[in-house]
């Protein structure tokens, strides 16, 4: 996936799309087409991982509830648009969870979570390797 959005002519269109709307379409960027192929690429990844989630548990319509709050809180800490970001995050949620677990109670799993996650966005709103909104 990183290669395909840092050397691929489309995954550079979405990149500069994701950073300035205007700025892509002054380099003929068509970014409602860049939306498209966003939604479409995010709705096969889920889609995928709905299947291999629902192979390995039984399917329902909660089934991915845990995960996603995990990976929202990923995603959000370590900074919106920021691969780099995202796996630091990823260290610390997955280091805070099995601390929790570990060595406080197994019930606060996800609290620890979501409690620095809220320290992190009222110190630094863009997460931990966010960018600033160019507007």
């Amino acid at each position: 996936m990183f290669a395909g959005v840092n050397y691929t002519r489309t995954g550079k269109a979405i990149l500069a799309t994701s950073m300035s709307t205007k700025g892509a379409a002054l380099v003929g960027v068509e970014s409602e087409r860049m939306y498209l192929y966003t939604w479409v690429i995010a709705g096969a990844l889920a889609g995928l991982a709905g299947v291999f989630l629902g192979s390995i548990q039984t399917a329902s319509w909660a089934m991915g509830r845990a995960p996603l709050v995990l990976s929202f809180s990923i995603v959000v800490l370590g900074g919106i648009g920021s691969i780099r970001g995202s796996l630091i995050g990823a260290y610390v949620i997955g280091f805070l969870e099995v601390f929790t677990v570990s060595y406080i109670d197994s019930s606060l799993s996800g609290l620890a979570s979501l409690v620095v996650l809220v320290a992190i966005l009222l110190v630094k709103p863009e997460g931990l390797f966010g960018r600033e909104l160019a507007h």
